[in-house]
């Protein structure tokens, strides 16, 4: 995942709304950051947050089923071991 500037809190649940995506999935991570997989047709948004809301890493695929299953599987291969149970 692509590290980016922390600006301010930011709303994943408008950011979806705007962009028309579903929440499938959000995976808590034992620094309180959360990952959350956004979905639609043929796209998946990747976002990572902290606990107070702000960007610290995120991933975009368009394409192909198969193009975005590997993303997918590429960023829990490299958080796996992050994941709070």
């Amino acid at each position: 995942m692509s590290k980016i500037p922390v600006v301010e809190p930011f709303n994943i649940a408008k950011y979806a709304k705007r962009n028309n995506l579903q929440m499938t999935r959000s995976i808590g991570l034992n620094d309180n950051s959360k990952l959350y997989i956004l979905t639609k047709q043929n796209r998946v948004d990747c976002i990572q947050l902290n606990k107070e809301n702000q960007i610290i890493g995120a991933k975009c695929a368009a394409g192909s089923t198969q193009n975005l299953i590997d993303t997918v599987a590429g960023i829990i291969e490299k958080i796996k071991d992050r994941i709070a149970l």
